[in-house]
């Protein structure tokens, strides 16, 4: 199976225009707050057409199981078909989806998990030419706001990105579910959030930058792309700790909005660059892939990518940030020696060199540069690490 053939690149790719228009993508509607999914079929029907009466739930067998409140809400307006699924964002998993309810007449696709089940979702709803709808059950990443799917192979790996005409009709965040959800997946959501207002800088400032939708970034994403690092700066480490209390306050409801709605749509208007490449090529480690989380593989990305840029003041900065509240600000800490794994830095390297996320840069890099600056970024977190400790990360 393939996935979409939509390339937004090649859509808004310059034909009678001197360079690509700037473009902004967003869901069509947010939705967040302590016990929403109570309400999720209410808010649901009058978006979809009158006519909508089977939708599909993808969720793991254990998410299945923990989201009765927003089955027994759903149910209330719609016929539901769950589905369960396996665990991988990939085209095998979609196709096996698909074939369980290609007879169903699903109407909606309403997926409720983490970011690789919002994926699979997202790519099932677009092979069914169907709204989708997500309900995630962390803040992990940024995934649930945006028109794209990252596709794995079926054993981890980095496959391919994976673009759609739409973004998804309606995100309904319920912080309950979140308050109650494993801190390091809130914390892994600030990494991948940190990353977005200097990605989307760079794209902002480099003429020939583009953002996730084939556009140019817009003045708006690059303003929410640093109201969510503020606002990660602000709360950040409040949010941890209400977080481990179970309990749903300001600090929580501020960085659940930065690592869902306002990385959501500042990475995809504003743009992606290295943090993200090397994030995408650390997963092609084995013991890497499944030893840690996206965010916290986007967080070295991130302090790749200031030595890159010569920025080390934001380096020592942000670095900071992610010892006090968990983030691994070295590599040693995500389990890749840099003067010791040769063979392994090097794939990161060259797999970060030749991504579509270089082309961003300022200096686009080659593996030679890219090795050296993760070399150096390693140095200076270890440093800063000693200076601020690391008992956090250890958890």
């Amino acid at each position: 199976m393939q996935g979409s053939s939509f390339d937004p690149a090649v859509l808004y790719a310059p034909q009678k225009l001197s360079a690509p228009p700037a473009v902004f993508a967003s869901p069509s509607r947010y939705i967040q707050a302590k016990g929403v999914s109570a309400e999720a079929g209410r808010f649901l029907k009058p978006h979809l057409p009158k006519e909508c009466k089977n939708v599909a739930l993808i969720a793991s067998k254990r998410g299945l199981g923990a989201c009765q409140t927003l089955l027994s809400s759903l149910e209330s307006e719609f016929s539901v078909t769950k589905v369960e699924f396996s665990g991988q964002s990939s085209w095998e998993e979609v196709h096996r989806m698909h074939k369980l309810i290609q007879d169903a007449n699903i109407q909606c696709v309403i997926t409720h998990g983490g970011g690789k089940a919002v994926d699979a979702g997202r790519s099932l709803a677009h092979q069914l030419a169907v709204p989708a709808v997500i309900v995630p059950s962390l803040a992990s990443n940024d995934s649930p706001c945006s028109a794209l799917s990252v596709i794995y192979h079926p054993d981890g790996t980095w496959r391919t990105v994976e673009y759609f005409p739409l973004n998804p009709l309606m995100v309904l965040v319920d912080t309950e579910t979140i308050a109650n959800s494993p801190v390091r997946t809130l914390v892994s959501g600030m990494g991948d959030a940190m990353a977005t207002y200097y990605e989307a800088q760079t794209c902002f400032e480099n003429p020939k930058g583009i953002n996730a939708v084939g556009g140019r970034p817009t003045l708006a994403s690059a303003a929410i792309g640093k109201a969510c690092m503020e606002a990660l700066f602000e709360y950040g480490l409040a949010s941890i700790e209400s977080c481990k209390n179970k309990t749903v306050d300001t600090s929580l409801e501020m960085v659940v909005e930065a690592n869902t709605l306002l990385s959501g749509i500042g990475f995809e208007s504003g743009g992606l660059a290295v943090a993200h490449g090397v994030a995408a090529a650390l997963t092609n480690i084995p013991r890497i892939e499944h030893g840690f989380l996206h965010g916290e593989q986007v967080a070295v990305g991130l302090l790749t990518q200031f030595v890159l840029k010569d920025e080390l003041d934001e380096f020592d900065r942000v670095a900071t940030f992610f010892a006090k509240v968990g983030l691994p600000c070295n590599f040693a800490q995500v389990d890749l020696d840099p003067e010791k794994q040769t063979d392994d830095l090097m794939v990161v390297a060259e797999k970060t060199a030749s991504s579509f996320y270089m082309q961003n840069m300022p200096k686009p890099a080659d593996a030679a540069g890219v090795a050296a600056a993760i070399k150096k970024a390693d140095e200076l977190g270890k440093q800063v690490a000693t200076k601020v400790g690391d008992g956090a990360w250890k958890g």
